[in-house]
């Protein structure tokens, strides 16, 4: 499953998050077949639109409530996983040099990235 990050500036009005992650998944065209996952840093908090076909790798309906169960199992293992990485960085990192929020928001969208990847890609795997 191909990632793909972009600096994507959206220029729509909308009232709330999930507003805007389904406004952009579908100014990129993945709203049905793709996984669109925000982060905003300043809560570390995401927001994800998965379209149809993802859903029927793991299993779920747009409207069923083990969704957001799955979602919410999926951003505690990122935080686990991007925690113990910030933490290690931290450790070997110098005072002159510390870890910096920018390091941090990284290792957090890293860590989703692959929980995602990981998450969808075993699922489809026989």
């Amino acid at each position: 499953m191909p990632v793909h990050s972009l600096n994507f500036i959206p220029r729509l009005q909308v009232k709330n998050r999930t507003e805007l992650a389904r406004s952009i998944a579908r100014q990129l065209g993945v709203e049905e077949n793709g996984v669109t996952a925000l982060y905003f840093a300043d809560t570390h908090d995401w927001e994800f639109v998965i379209g149809e076909q993802p859903l029927k790798l793991i299993g779920k309906d747009v409207d069923q409530p083990g969704l957001a169960e799955w979602e919410k199992s999926l951003q505690s293992q990122a935080t686990d996983v991007s925690e113990r990485m910030i933490a290690l960085a931290e450790k070997r990192a110098t005072a002159d040099k510390p870890v910096t929020e920018s390091q941090k928001n990284y290792f957090r969208v890293a860590a989703m990235l692959e929980e995602l990847v990981e998450g969808l890609s075993s699922i489809s795997k026989p």
